[in-house]
């Protein structure tokens, strides 16, 4: 039961987070509706800032695409930044550096909370505005591993996110269900293109992944013919 709680806690929502905002109320005198329409032109922001992931990533491909759409339908002009994904996306927000960004629920819950990754280190100043997709843990793995399952990776070079990122949070809880910790097993930390790369150039054995289904690093190395899927036991 532990196991099949701490799946589904991966298999959340990914959200839409921005930066909160607060802004004076005016008091005494009537306003007319052209003093209120110049206000509002006031603050509408000039520029807005997307935090995604790394480039190719399910939040990258998504967010330059929903920024383009922006673009040509909205004064302020939308801008799409690669980043390190949910972890750095819920920091650079809540700090001002970036005004939206997408995220895993599970970060915004451990920034917003002060727990898990971000223990000691509440992210104050971000709220959810829309819920996006559901993300799914994903373990695609070399078929000269000898892995069938999770509990298979003692021993073996395995990816799991880059330092600090959402999807290397999401795997340690995952990992920690199982009883299995990274010294337990030559634990890597790159890119989800990178670790593309290296699992279908035999670099690496298999990598701990969560995003959508299809999503553009998973078909590219499924569609070498050299990795399967591993399961997650029960």
């Amino acid at each position: 039961m532990k196991k099949l709680l701490s799946l589904l806690l991966v298999m959340v929502l990914t959200l839409s987070v921005v930066a909160c905002n607060s802004a004076n109320k005016n008091s005494g005198a009537e306003t007319n509706a052209e003093t209120n329409k110049s206000t509002a032109s006031a603050e509408t922001p000039e520029f807005v800032t997307l935090g995604t992931s790394s480039s190719g990533g399910t939040f990258n491909t998504l967010g330059v695409a929903l920024c383009q759409l922006y673009n040509d339908n909205m004064d302020t002009t939308f801008s799409a930044e690669v980043t390190g994904g949910s972890s750095e996306n819920c920091i650079r927000v809540g700090g001002g550096e970036i005004q939206s960004a997408f995220s895993a629920a599970s970060s915004v819950y451990e920034a917003t909370s002060g727990t898990g990754a971000f223990e000691g280190n509440k992210v104050e100043g971000i709220k959810v505005v829309a819920n996006l997709y559901p993300a799914v843990m994903q373990f695609p793995v070399s078929k000269t591993s000898g892995i069938e399952s999770l509990t298979d990776i003692k021993g073996k070079k395995i990816n799991i996110g880059q330092s600090g990122s959402g999807s290397e949070s999401q795997v340690l809880n995952i990992l920690k269900s199982y009883n299995i910790s990274t010294d337990d097993f030559d634990a890597q930390h790159l890119s989800h293109s990178n670790a593309v790369d290296a699992l279908t150039n035999d670099k690496i054995d298999g990598y701990l992944i969560s995003g959508s289904l299809g999503q553009s690093h998973q078909m590219t190395a499924m569609s070498t013919g050299k990795c399967n899927m591993a399961s997650f036991g029960t």
